[in-house]
């Protein structure tokens, strides 16, 4: 089975700014974007996956109109640091989150591992399937 990983593309947003689960609406270029991603990927998917956020979900229905939404797929939680600038976070939380940000959650976040692991279960229920072209 092959697997595409893909992000959703840029997003309307300045930059500076802490997101992740927030729900932000795409750059004004996301059609130039898009051309871009096409030219690179195959044409035809047998399953499609996307996060449930809008940004995402926008971008895979592109590759097919059948897109499964999982939440397991979801961006990183960065919580109560979710659309602050990083300027603004306070520097002592956010250098011993950057330190050890596997281990360590942003206040009302989640670890790099907790991420993982939601992550992997999808990535072990995907396995179960029989696909050979997944998005």
């Amino acid at each position: 089975m092959d697997v595409y990983l893909i992000r959703h593309t840029r997003v309307a947003l300045d930059s500076g700014i802490c997101y992740g689960r927030s729900e932000i609406k795409l750059a004004a270029d996301f059609d130039a974007q898009l051309a871009g991603l096409k030219q690179q990927l195959p044409t035809a998917f047998d399953a499609v996956y996307s996060s449930p956020l809008q940004r995402c979900t926008r971008l895979a229905e592109q590759f097919n109109t059948s897109v499964k939404q999982d939440g397991r797929l979801q961006e990183y939680d960065f919580g109560e640091w979710e659309l602050h600038p990083w300027d603004d976070i306070d520097s002592d939380a956010l250098h011993l989150w950057m330190q050890n940000f596997v281990n360590v959650r942003p206040p009302g976040g989640e670890t790099l591992i907790e991420m993982s692991e939601r992550v992997g279960q999808f990535m072990d229920d995907l396995r179960e399937g029989d696909h050979s072209q997944v998005l």
